[in-house]
């Protein structure tokens, strides 16, 4: 586990490695809050990323045949990056091969099993695209 600088811990975190080569690395001034990562090879989060009580995986945990259900060669694992300053909202699942480009947004409860663009909000099961992330505007001032 390779962890940046201010990282902040909010609930309690659990990242797990299931192989000597796994890699979880965290970028600095990341929040995490109550997020479990399950890493056998890669598992990125970029700088200034918010992750709340999700999920991330980069594998499966077990075959989806039967007959090889706990035999880790038909186990299929690819790894997940996360980009700079996105959010992850509560109850989110991020599945095995995902890129989430920088300061995109995730909805609450959603299922991401496939990339998401940057700049953009997705949601849903599974995660699609929902719009783009608007420009920001300075704020107005008022009195």
């Amino acid at each position: 586990m390779i962890i940046g600088d201010r990282v902040n811990v909010g609930e309690l975190v659990t990242p797990f490695t299931h192989s000597r080569d796994a890699v979880i690395r965290i970028g600095d001034d990341v929040f995490l809050n109550g997020t479990r990562i399950s890493c056998i090879e890669s598992v990125e989060i970029g700088a200034r990323c918010i992750l709340a009580d999700c999920r991330i995986n980069d594998y499966d945990f077990h075959s989806v045949d039967p007959e090889h259900r706990n035999d880790p060669a038909y186990i299929k694992h690819k790894p997940v990056t996360i980009e700079e300053n996105v959010w992850i909202t509560i109850s989110c699942i991020i599945l095995k091969g995902v890129r989430i480009g920088r300061e995109s947004t995730i909805t609450p409860g959603s299922v991401v099993r496939s990339d998401i663009p940057a700049r953009t909000i997705a949601g849903g099961n599974p995660a699609i695209v929902l719009k783009a992330v608007p420009p920001a505007s300075k704020p107005q001032h008022q009195g």
